[in-house]
């Protein structure tokens, strides 16, 4: 208990024995020790609006923290698995004429930076990408800055809507990593998100690389069953399917046919 309230309790005590100072000081120190604590309260609301607006109108940097690796890790031969979202994570990516066009950046940025596009899904609100530095002078951040770039401007010209989100998740594939499971995670997002029973039946997913001579994948055993959670599975479907079923589909390079 403060000083001031310890000594207006044993004054109060004193008047009512009436043995105390007169009623008029105590009741003028008991104002006292009002101002006093409305005096500390009103500067301590001050100081937080004070702080609010410091917060509000600083020019001090905030920096966000780098999730990047070495420049050297992006750069020459190697298998990187990459995630591009759309802004807002809005549904973007649900119609044949916008995912033919990026598709078509897709394979002309991947080609003039010495990738290769071994797997994708464009999912409505994100890109999934299986990539394969063919050079020593393949950068996977250039190649991905010029796909956004070559793609949010005149996106964003025609709609008046940004395109793709500022960052970008990625995984490098190490030496233990299996390209071919990657390929099928991939392939097998739709699926998961109960859009489709079969990947083959999804429109908008499968490789620009179109050969499937080199890299033979296979899906393994049982992977349906175990993606297949939202929908019931078909009987008599087939458990294992060769890359080549889905490298031979129309939209393994820019496709013809429209999603019904």
């Amino acid at each position: 208990m403060p000083e001031v309230s310890r000594l207006a309790a044993a004054e109060c005590n004193g008047t009512c024995s009436g043995r105390g100072p007169s009623r008029a000081l105590f009741v003028q120190r008991c104002h006292a020790d009002n101002l006093t604590r409305g005096f500390v309260t009103a500067r301590f609301a001050l100081y937080l609006l004070w702080f609010r607006w410091f917060l509000r109108t600083t020019t001090m940097p905030f920096h966000h923290k780098n999730i990047r690796l070495a420049r050297k890790d992006y750069v020459g031969k190697g298998w990187f698995f990459i995630t591009l979202c759309s802004a807002n994570r809005s549904k973007l990516f649900t119609t044949a004429r916008v995912c033919d066009w990026v598709l078509r950046c897709f394979r002309d940025n991947a080609s003039s930076h010495f990738f290769a596009v071994h797997a994708y899904c464009l999912m409505p609100d994100h890109v999934h990408l299986l990539l394969e530095g063919r050079e020593p002078s393949s950068d996977l951040l250039q190649v991905v800055r010029a796909i956004k770039l070559k793609t949010s401007m005149p996106f964003e010209r025609k709609t008046g809507r940004p395109l793709w989100q500022k960052k970008f998740y990625d995984h490098i594939l190490r030496r233990n990593d299996s390209p071919d499971a990657v390929a099928w995670y991939i392939w097998m997002n739709p699926v998961r998100a109960g859009l489709c029973h079969r990947p083959d039946q999804y429109p908008f997913l499968g490789s620009l690389t179109g050969s499937g001579r080199k890299h033979r994948f296979l899906m393994p055993r049982g992977s349906l069953r175990g993606a297949r959670r939202k929908r019931p599975r078909k009987s008599g479907a087939a458990t294992r399917a060769p890359i080549n079923r889905l490298c031979n589909r129309p939209n393994c390079s820019p496709r013809n046919s429209q999603r019904n």
